[in-house]
C-alpha cells in the first residue's frame, strides 16, 4: 500500500489533498505476509471516498468503516423504513443508525468499500428526499394558513363595508 519510497501514499495525498491519511508505522507494515492493516482517512465524504478508491485499487481487498456525524434534526429522517431496510438491498456487514436520544448522532457503516460507498450514497439520497418532502409539507401547511387568514380577513372586510354602507342610508 505505501509503495516504494512512499510513492503510492504520496500519489494518493497529491490527488486528495483535503484528506488526512494515517497509515501503520514502519514496524507494523514491514512484514511481507498478506494481512489487513488499518488506514484511517479523515475529511469530507467525497474526498475520503476518492482516496478510498485509490487505496482499493492498490489492495487485494478493502474493508471499510465509515463514520459520519449527523445533524440532530436529521436523526428522525433516518428512521424511515427505506433507510431502516437498507441491508436488504446493499450487503454491508453492519449499519448503526443513531437514535433520537443520542447526544452526538452518527451513522456507522462497515463492510467492503464498494458496499459502504453505496450505502452511504443511498442514505444521503434518502435523507435529502425526506428533507425535501418535509420542507414541501411545511411550506404547503404555511400557505394554507396564510390563505385561510387572508380569506377570513377578506370576508370580515366585506361584511364591515356592507355594514358601513347600511348606516349611510
Amino acid at each position: 500500500l505505501i509503495g516504494t519510497k512512499g510513492e503510492t501514499i504520496k500519489n494518493i495525498q497529491s490527488h486528495c489533498a483535503n484528506v488526512k491519511l494515517m497509515t501503520p508505522g514502519k514496524d507494523d507494515a514491514s512484514s511481507d505476509e498478506l494481512r489487513f492493516v488499518t488506514v484511517t482517512l479523515t475529511g469530507k465524504a467525497n474526498d475520503v471516498f476518492k482516496a478510498s478508491k485509490m487505496i482499493h485499487d492498490c489492495c487485494t481487498a478493502c474493508l471499510a468503516v465509515c463514520t459520519s456525524s449527523i445533524p440532530p434534526n436529521f436523526v428522525s429522517l433516518l428512521q424511515r423504513p427505506r433507510i431502516q431496510s437498507i441491508k436488504q438491498s446493499i450487503p454491508v456487514d453492519n449499519i448503526f443508525l443513531p437514535r433520537k436520544q443520542d447526544k452526538n448522532p452518527k451513522v456507522v457503516l462497515e463492510g467492503y468499500l464498494e458496499d459502504v460507498i453505496k450505502a452511504y450514497s443511498f442514505i444521503i439520497d434518502e435523507v435529502v428526499k425526506a428533507d425535501r418532502e418535509l420542507t414541501k409539507t411545511r411550506e404547503n401547511r404555511k400557505l394554507k394558513e396564510i390563505s385561510h387568514k387572508r380569506m377570513g380577513g377578506a370576508e370580515a372586510s366585506a361584511v364591515g363595508a356592507a355594514a358601513e354602507g347600511d348606516d349611510e342610508r
